[in-house]
């Protein structure tokens, strides 16, 4: 009787450890983990972490690898979910300029008073090439096309001219009638 006593008692223990424990995970995705050279990527990186907790969202450079380029960071962003958590987010545009095969090392997230660290996975980025077939003669660049114009483009100047025309107009109309009204003097000899 005892022994299921101090079980049962060691379930609620452990129970309400558990239910009080902050758990606090990090995770990041590639949009794609295959690019051709110069093209963007997107990099979205999420912590989820207690309200009241503290954390450290890692400094990152303007590359991760020393060949992949951080284009734009985006603001960091939180979220409060409503259940005692909140997630922190930011999206990074990666790029890149030479080929390979290139990996993006784990990042490191600091939270708590006990400096307790989670980290992302590593993710490999494939960097390929333009297919160039070089049997082919090479085509000059082509010059700008020209577009249509649109009536968007043509109202203000249509509205400009009608305006003018009605202003020139009602001028002359004025000027005419004014001379027109004038009384004739007739003088007697």
């Amino acid at each position: 009787m005892k022994l299921l006593k101090n079980i049962i008692v060691l379930i609620l223990v452990i129970a309400f450890v558990q239910s009080n424990a902050q758990i606090v995970n990090v995770d990041a995705a590639l949009d794609t983990n295959v690019m051709l050279i110069g093209d963007q990527v997107g990099f979205k990186i999420r912590l989820r972490i207690p309200e009241s907790g503290t954390f450290r969202w890692p400094s990152l450079a303007d590359t991760l690898p020393e060949k992949i380029e951080i284009v734009k960071k985006s603001k960091i962003d939180t979220t409060l979910l409503g259940d005692g958590y909140m997630n922190i987010e930011q999206t990074l545009t990666l790029t890149a300029f030479d080929t390979g095969y290139y990996v993006i090392k784990p990042l490191q997230f600091f939270y708590g008073d006990d400096n307790n660290s989670v980290e992302t996975e590593p993710y490999l980025l494939n960097v390929f090439t333009v297919e160039v077939d070089t049997s082919l003669s090479i085509k000059p660049i082509k010059g700008p096309i020209a577009a249509p114009l649109t009536f968007a483009e043509i109202l203000p100047w249509a509205v400009s001219a009608l305006i003018i025309m009605i202003i020139l107009g009602g001028s002359i109309y004025y000027y005419n009638s004014r001379k027109n009204n004038q009384p004739i003097v007739i003088k007697k000899p």
